[in-house]
């Protein structure tokens, strides 16, 4: 394979030497990666914000792209290690939730334990499992070797449970699933659930929204508004400001969507 794309994402931050450690292995074992960082600043150990830009990211990949995905509270565990094929988009990470995403809307997958020792590195950290197995299994991957070679099939990774929005007298309630750098709220209520208000109220906390924004500047700075993100999902967001730290608000929160003419 001529130029394989490998992406990383991972909770190890930029100050220490885990990304570097990473991708030295991987371009000693395939010279010719290209590799791009997703990002490495995924909150300590938080399976649930990995998940969702991992979903966010592969879909604007070519197809066979390799992406290392590691946030690994238990490493070292007996917590397996997968690696599999998701819509002609590969991914070695894990099993500890992370594809969920991934993995619930996809219509086509396969999918592998990673047991081959051959592809490790020859010694093994009990703490560094993502530059010992994960990165050199990535590696091999996008050198052209088949995914069955990493280990058995893996019937059914680990799927997180994703809490759903519910329709409840009229209300369609959700919650706040991701905040990003800006401090824009993300919730898991999409386009289509919110197009079936003629005009619609959203309430947070003890903020009511009115309406919806086109883009970040529909409304004067410093105040709150919803609109549909680049993600295709409802987002409260501050203009110019952060709706995170403006509105005290934070993941899980519930977010309910009303009509305007029915309040």
């Amino acid at each position: 394979m001529t130029n394989p794309l490998i992406t990383l994402m991972t909770d190890f931050g930029l100050s220490d030497h885990f990304v570097a450690a990473l991708k030295g292995v991987i371009v000693t074992l395939c010279p010719t990666a290209r590799l791009i960082d997703v990002t490495h600043q995924i909150p300590a150990h938080d399976i649930r914000a990995a998940a969702f830009v991992l979903d966010q990211t592969i879909r604007w990949f070519p197809p066979d792209t390799v992406h290392l995905a590691i946030v690994d509270p238990g490493v070292g565990s007996n917590r397996r290690i997968l690696a599999g094929r998701w819509n002609r988009q590969m991914i070695v990470a894990p099993d500890n939730g992370l594809v969920s995403l991934v993995h619930i809307r996809s219509q086509h997958h396969e999918v592998y334990e990673v047991t081959n020792r051959e592809l490790f590195l020859p010694e093994v950290s009990a703490t560094f499992h993502g530059r010992d197995i994960l990165a050199p299994v990535a590696a091999h991957l996008a050198n052209g070797r088949p995914l069955s070679s990493v280990g058995p099939v893996l019937n059914q990774p680990l799927v997180m449970h994703l809490n759903q929005p519910i329709l409840e007298n009229r209300r369609l309630i959700g919650e706040v699933i991701y905040v990003d750098s800006f401090g824009n709220l993300i919730t898991n209520i999409s386009i289509a659930q919110v197009r079936k208000f003629k005009t619609p109220a959203i309430q947070i906390g003890k903020h009511a929204i009115h309406g919806l924004a086109v883009n970040y500047t529909g409304q004067i700075t410093g105040q709150p508004l919803a609109l549909i993100g680049s993600t295709g999902l409802l987002e409260i967001a501050v203009n110019q400001g952060s709706a995170r730290d403006e509105l005290k608000i934070n993941l899980g929160e519930p977010v309910i969507v009303t009509d305007t003419d029915s309040c």
